[in-house]
């Protein structure tokens, strides 16, 4: 446990780069606290990848609707609200910009969301 300090350490001094932040990810925080439906709705579905994984998480049990979820619209309106979609949203958009860091597997194995074995 006292390596792991060093060994995030060297990590990060191995870095280059760090991602910037993406366009979507932009344009939806550009939209300040109350944005409206409409418009979050069109930049999410820019993203076909996003936009899958909202109607994905609108179709779970989580959330418990007895309906089918076939749009983003439908996602946002009925199931998720505004403000939960705009974090699902940024949470999406953020997860995929920091794959390419390869420290990442140092700040999600303490809490268990990461095996040991998985690659960076």
């Amino acid at each position: 446990m006292a390596e792991r300090p060093k060994e995030i350490r060297a990590e990060i001094e191995k870095l280059t780069a760090i991602p910037a932040m993406p366009e979507l990810a932009r344009r939806i925080v550009a939209l300040g606290p109350s944005p409206d439906v409409g418009d979050l709705v069109s930049i999410v579905e820019l993203d076909p990848g996003l936009a899958g994984q909202m109607v994905r998480q609108a179709n779970s049990p989580f959330f418990g609707y007895r309906g089918t979820v076939k749009s983003v619209a439908d996602a946002i309106t009925r199931v998720l609200g505004v403000e939960p979609a705009v974090h699902l949203a940024l949470g999406g958009i953020a997860g995929k910009a920091m794959r390419v860091l390869p420290m990442v597997r140092w700040v999600a194995r303490p809490c268990g969301c990461m095996p040991p074995t998985a690659p960076p």
